[in-house]
């Protein structure tokens, strides 16, 4: 059975048993702790009929109490080609345009990854949100699915096995 990973949050679980999704499986769920300003993710994995039925339900049917959902085929930022560390893991990232940018305009360096690390900040982040936020700008639930979707494809991990071992 062909099956679809989408990134859900809120009450996506109210979708599921009001829509009859009979093949729908939790299988990653991010709660914030309470002091965090931060959204509650959820990765839900369907059949493909399931998917194509909540692709064809008009916005304006979309219940309040449903929560939301995102899929996407993969980001616009191209292959990932920068090794990076994140919740003390290893992943293969991208870089973002500001330190593209900074590190071709910098002239204090002599060049070398050390001496850049050390006048711009090295390549680590406590989990894959700040990742997104603060080095690509990605910060919306469209666009951190995109961006997820396409980092678990060429890191060879399903969208659940990204965010378990990059979010926690």
């Amino acid at each position: 059975m062909e099956t679809v990973e989408i990134l859900a949050g809120g009450e996506f679980a109210n979708a599921v048993k009001s829509l009859g999704l009979t093949s729908a499986v939790c299988t990653y769920h991010y709660q914030p702790q309470p002091t965090h300003w931060r959204e509650e993710y959820q990765v839900w994995l369907l059949s493909k009929e399931d998917f194509d039925n909540i692709c064809a339900i008009d916005n304006d049917d979309w219940k309040d109490d449903w929560g939301w959902w995102r899929h996407a085929y993969g980001s616009n930022l191209g292959t990932v080609d920068c090794a990076y560390v994140i919740n003390g893991e290893k992943l293969m990232a991208w870089d973002g345009l500001q330190r593209k940018e900074w590190c071709q305009d910098c002239s204090d360096c002599a060049g070398t990854e050390k001496d850049k690390n050390e006048c711009f900040h090295d390549h680590q982040y406590p989990d894959i949100l700040i990742y997104l936020c603060d080095e690509i700008g990605a910060s919306t639930e469209r666009n951190v699915c995109a961006c997820t979707i396409d980092l678990a494809r060429q890191n060879n991990l399903t969208l659940a096995e990204l965010f378990k071992k990059y979010l926690g």
